[in-house]
């Protein structure tokens, strides 16, 4: 794999500026702010004269945040006292359909000035601090009633009013909206100004916000059981104050309008366009109502798209309070005066004047939107019955109200007719208009997405050579993302589409099982195949998401939520999987010292306290948002859960998974000596799990555990580096849509957005709400970042191996058998100790395959890989958007899905996946870098550890140059393709002849000098090497036996990576100084074997020497009572095959009697497990 040149690295980072650039250009496009007729609207000339007299002064605006219709007017209902007004007269229900993007920002927008806001609010709404959404210009009813003489106005409630209104409010109380862990204070705040401002007279609008409605919502939905407490709370106010209407005399003409900005799905959000999403309800109350009211019955029978009784526009309410409080109508409403108030004026020149200056200021709108239709023309009259246009119909319809007007309006028959076809003018203007499409700018919609057209082809360019190879994962790749770009023409696919990532991804597992059943025996692969699509399928069913199965059953509502032990078994289980992984890492590399013991001891406690507190938190949130989901709790237990501060234990958690990272990087910098990048990211990868558990609603913390399990079975089959990254593709969006996402606003999850935190802060609550919502994706980025490690140390090993293995095994069985026949006869065997070319021949290979080009080069294709598909599927979103922006659900649908792509492209792609995937990238490959340089050519195997390797000397003692980049993987896989080299030159028998035969081999000179330099390093041999409790005690050079040292298998095999990174790297560099011809012989026989053989003069270690120490050293098998070091029965076996580890480990190592250990593995230097390379 060649080094990315220059050009390449200038393409990719010019295509992923360009992404951010393009979806930013294309959104200023698409999302124009739309422009508003400045000034307040005033009254002007009617053919009906002045305007009649309001029966109305002042108005208590009752806002209930996602008070859904069925919330008031149901039998489940909570509201008693609001019902019984409606059944007495005393106030008129409607529902109040809210248009899409359902929340509170652009609503509160569409009831206050009648207009249809821009979708841009979505995005405006989230921004805390937001001064470009004020309607402080703009003529709103608000503005109108400060407008009238001695007007005053006071709020208290959701701050998103303060936004809006800036300096409009003599006395105001805001609450943050978004803070939705809190759903009692907040409200408390609004209710405790109320009874002093009903008896304050100097105001003549008070609107109130409440916002614990929607926050129970968001937090357990609106089953919630404390979702009917809080209606009932809220029908209290409404009764309050209602009491006060009756009895206070400066109250008598006060209107009290209570209504939702939104509604609410079923999973207690909103955002799309779901009916219950777009059906608040609305009630306007006063006793003066029984004048036109006989009441209606209520409560009534439930109803499944919540339309209960009439279905109004939201913007319906602006003309409707101008109306009945005596104001202009504002100047850009699209809204129509609700004809059962028409009553309240008893004469028909003043019902008519009312709709006809409704109508007046709609005419202004649509003559501006259709200035080619002939809306003054009365000779078009004779041409209506072939109007083609929707701008040629609604002229029609205001020329029949023109030509009426024209033709004597004094009759009241004639009014009457003038009241009709005004009515049928603005429902249809208001209509038309309402789905009319935007001003875009076309010029920055091209713009846009020919820069992303440019993304991608330089992208394409970088990856030409392997995106479209004989590859199946590359044809795969672009199979899919072209079906993708296709699927975003379709409405339904869009709604629909975490189906094509289950079946995409479903798909690709059955390929990957065809793809290494070729190359590998079948039955290994049948069982990680079948576990992941196993997984998968539980995955998928896990949450029910998307528009038409979204109220589908799956496992969360039909056992989960019905069946909590089940649910917090599982938990349980995932906790203590993360608990022993966090452990483990936390516990690696302590010395065994009291001191080591006593740190040890205390790092073991502080994980599993860092995960009982994680745990902990999760069970008390849950008790406060779903307490369903902890019934059965003793009322101690739940009084103490309640009791927890959920803000201090997140950010205990926070701080001590950041300071469990830190400790794990210093532990494995200072003992590792820097080799230890892949350690530091598998710790940060289970730390990163445990973050992402606080984040994840406790019913879908389950399925993280689904994930680690596709994680190993992945790695079971040994993906290439491009199936690591459609892979990794492929399971970061099919968990999005698992954890019950999709491409509506509503499935936001805003519950654990305030994790951690005690007020709103856009940047802290932003970051968490991401990572709320991404927390699958992020689990992916991390995981396939660790596979895509494996693959490069696979890839940097395994070929030169084979290709040195192969060379050398035959040589080495040749020899192997002539020391055998000799021994059998009696005779002396003389071996060398090294070939001369074998050293070139290992450098050669090792170097051909792995490089700083190499390890760099792999990373640089994936993320190219990745680039890829986010420029395509951008180009895909912006092409469907521009050319549909004329389409029935461009609001609905396509609208939400570019906001959606937009967080793909730069919150994930260029943050998630390219920063910090970079960063676990840049960590774990850390010592796997090869940095070649003339300066460091002094030996032939120096320069593959860097700065750091053995200084080439004849001396008997070597000396160590030490430095924190040397690569521990590098010296991991060389110490396999050594071993092979080794066996040509050591003694490879069974028994005990194996044993003496590694001593015999071994100069007193160079035993003597390893020793020497392992007690000099950090950690002395016995750290580094760890003995079995049943060796034999070493006999060293000088002949006193040293004690062995007891340790257990489990810290033997925890260790086995630390001890070969120090000492092979001291072997490499010793033997890279050592002439072959210099090395010395040594004789055996079968009768008569030394402990001790007399060293050649002038001997210098080899690296084959040095070897043979360590076989004799560090690898006494317990069960065989044999040197499994040096024994490479294994290895030849799967050469001389040509096939990859798995299958030897699998197929063959357990077949050959003698070369696998007590449990059935094979076995490499200090008893570690291997799969035989």
């Amino acid at each position: 794999m060649s080094a990315p040149t220059a050009l390449q690295r200038a393409l990719l980072t010019a295509a992923n500026v360009l992404i951010p650039v393009a979806v930013l250009t294309f959104a200023v496009g698409f999302f124009p702010y739309k422009p508003f007729l400045p000034g307040l609207a005033e009254y002007g000339p009617s053919v009906y004269g002045s305007p009649p007299d309001a029966p109305f002064d002042k108005v208590v605006f009752m806002v209930v945040d996602a008070l859904r219709s069925d919330f008031v007017f149901s039998n489940a209902s909570g509201f008693a006292f609001t019902q019984s007004l409606i059944s007495s007269g005393a106030a008129l229900p409607f529902t109040a359909h809210a248009t899409s993007p359902t929340i509170t920002m652009p609503r509160v927008k569409a009831i206050t000035t009648g207009s249809i806001p821009s979708f841009l609010d979505v995005i405006l709404n989230f921004a805390e601090s937001d001064t470009t959404s004020t309607l402080a210009s703009q003529d709103t009813w608000l503005a109108q009633l400060k407008a009238k003489k001695g007007g005053k106005l006071v709020m208290y409630g959701d701050d998103t009013w303060l936004k809006l209104f800036p300096e409009t409010f003599e006395r105001a109380d805001g609450t943050s909206s978004f803070f939705v862990s809190d759903f009692t204070e907040v409200d408390n705040n609004v209710t405790r100004h109320v009874p002093g401002e009903l008896r304050n007279s100097d105001w003549n609008a008070m609107i109130m916000h409440y916002l614990g409605l929607d926050h129970i919502g968001h937090k357990a939905g609106p089953s919630s059981p404390n979702m009917v407490p809080k209606q009932i709370e809220m029908d209290g106010i409404v009764e309050q104050i209602y009491d006060a209407m009756e009895t206070q005399p400066h109250l008598q003409s006060t209107l009290l309008v209570l209504c939702g900005d939104h509604g609410m799905n079923d999973g207690g959000n909103h955002g799309g366009s779901a009916p219950g999403e777009t059906s608040p309800a609305l009630v306007f109350m006063s006793p003066k109502l029984k004048e036109i009211s006989k009441g209606l019955p209520c409560p009534v029978a439930p109803s499944r798209d919540f339309d209960y009784y009439e279905k109004i526009e939201q913007s319906d309410i602006a003309p409707t309070l101008a109306g009945l409080l005596g104001f202009p109508v504002p100047l850009n409403n699209l809204g129509v005066f609700i004809p059962h108030f028409l009553q309240m004026w008893p004469r028909g020149d003043d019902q008519a004047q009312l709709l006809l200056r409704n109508a007046y200021q709609i005419l202004q709108i649509a003559e501006a939107t259709f200035p080619n239709s002939p809306f003054q023309d009365l000779s078009f009259l004779a041409k209506c019955d072939f109007a083609s246009s929707a701008g040629d119909e609604l002229a029609c319809k205001w020329l029949k109200v023109k030509d009426s007007l024209e033709n004597g309006v004094n009759k009241p028959p004639k009014a009457e007719l003038i009241i009709d076809q005004t009515l049928e003018f603005c429902q249809a203007a208001q209509e038309v208009l309402s789905s009319t499409a935007s001003n875009y700018n076309v010029t920055l919609l091209i713009i846009g997405a020919v820069l992303a057209t440019i993304s991608m082809a330089f992208a394409i360019t970088v990856i030409s050579s392997s995106l479209f190879p004989t590859s199946a994962a590359g044809v795969y790749f672009a199979l899919l993302t072209a079906l993708y770009g296709i699927m975003m023409f379709a409405s339904s696919y869009v709604e629909e589409e975490q189906h094509f990532w289950y079946w995409a991804t479903s798909a690709w597992f059955a390929l990957l099982f065809v793809l290494k059943s070729r190359k590998t025996n079948v039955p290994r692969n049948v069982l990680p195949v079948a576990a992941l699509l196993l997984c998968h399928r539980i995955a998928r069913r896990w949450n029910q998401t998307g528009q038409k199965y979204a109220g589908a059953p799956d496992i969360v509502h039909s056992v989960i939520m019905t069946h909590p032990v089940v649910l917090w078994s599982l938990v349980s289980i995932t906790y203590i999987h993360l608990t022993m992984r966090i452990k483990t890492h936390l516990t690696r590399r302590f010395p065994r010292t009291s001191q080591g013991k006593q740190l040890q001891t205390f790092a073991v406690g502080n994980a599993f306290l860092l995960c009982a507190v994680a745990f902990l938190f999760k069970l008390s949130f849950t008790a406060r948002d779903a307490p369903e989901l902890v019934r059965g709790a003793s009322p101690g237990a739940m009084a103490f859960l309640e009791s927890l501060n959920l803000v201090k234990l997140v950010r205990c958690i926070f701080i001590g998974s950041t300071v469990g990272v830190g400790w794990v990087v210093l532990r494995e910098n200072a003992e590792g000596k820097g080799k230890s990048g892949g350690l530091i990211v598998d710790a940060l990868h289970d730390f990163l799990a445990l973050i992402l558990l606080t984040q994840t609603r406790a019913s879908n913390i389950p399925l993280f555990l689904l994930f680690r399990l596709q994680q190993h079975y992945l790695a079971e089959l040994n993906p290439s580096p491009t199936e690591h990254t459609l892979t990794g593709l492929l399971l970061a969006h099919t968990s999005f849509f698992a954890l019950g996402n999709s491409n509506a606003i509503s499935s936001i999850d805003l519950s654990n957005a305030y994790n951690g935190v005690s007020g709103y802060n856009i940047v802290g609550v932003g970051v968490l709400l991401f990572v709320a919502n991404w927390a699958g994706p992020i689990y992916w980025t991390s995981a396939s970042v660790l596979g895509l490690l494996d693959a490069a140390r696979w890839s940097r090993g395994s070929k030169a191996l084979r290709r040195v293995m192969r060379e050398k095994e035959r040589e080495k069985w040749k020899e192997v058998q002539r020391r055998d026949d000799a021994a059998a006869a009696g005779g002396k065997v003389v071996a060398a100790v090294s070939e001369p070319g074998h050293l070139p021949r290992l450098k050669s290979a090792v170097e051909g395959v792995g490089a700083v080009e190499e390890v760099e080069g792999m990373w640089f294709r994936h993320f190219a890989r990745l680039t890829v598909w986010v420029a395509a599927g951008v180009v895909a979103v912006m092409v469907a958007c521009a050319v549909l922006r004329t389409h029935l659900f461009i609001w609905t649908v396509f609208s939400p899905k570019y906001l959606y792509a937009m967080a793909w492209a730069v919150g994930f792609h260029l943050v998630v996946s390219g920063a910090f995937g970079w960063t676990v990238w840049r960590v774990g490959s850390h010592g796997m870098v090869i940095q070649a340089s003339s300066a460091r050519a002094t030996s032939p195997i120096g320069p593959m550890f860097g700065t750091g390797y053995l200084s080439p000397s004849t001396a008997s003692t070597p000396k160590l140059v030490t430095n924190t980049s040397n690569s521990a993987i590098t010296l991991l896989l060389l110490l396999k393709i050594v071993r092979v080299l080794a066996a040509s030159s050591c003694q490879d028998m069974v028994g005990t002849t194996a044993s003496a035969a590694a001593t015999a081999f071994v100069s007193e000179e160079c035993r003597a000098s390893l020793r020497e330099a392992l007690v000099g390093m950090t950690a002395p041999l016995s750290d580094q090497c760890q003995y079995h409790t049943k060796r034999k005690p070493f006999q060293a050079p000088d002949g006193p036996s040293n004690e062995p040292l007891k340790y257990s298998r489990s810290i033997l095999k925890m260790h086995f990576k630390t001890a070969f990174v120090l000492t092979l790297g001291m072997v490499i560099g010793l033997a890279a100084g050592a002439p072959a011809e210099e090395a010395a012989t040594k004789t055996t026989t079968e009768a008569n074997v030394p402990n001790k053989v007399a060293a050649a003069p002038e001997h210098t270690c080899t690296i084959f020497d040095w070897l043979g120490w360590i076989d004799e050293a560090c690898n006494y098998n317990d069960a065989t009572g044999m040197h499994m070091g040096a024994h490479e029965t294994c290895a030849t076996y799967c050469a001389e095959m040509g096939d990859h580890a798995p299958d030897c480990y699998d197929a063959r190592c357990k077949q050959r009697p003698g070369h696998y250990g007590s449990d059935g593995q094979c076995y490499c230097p200090c008893g570690s497990r291997i799969v035989c390379w």
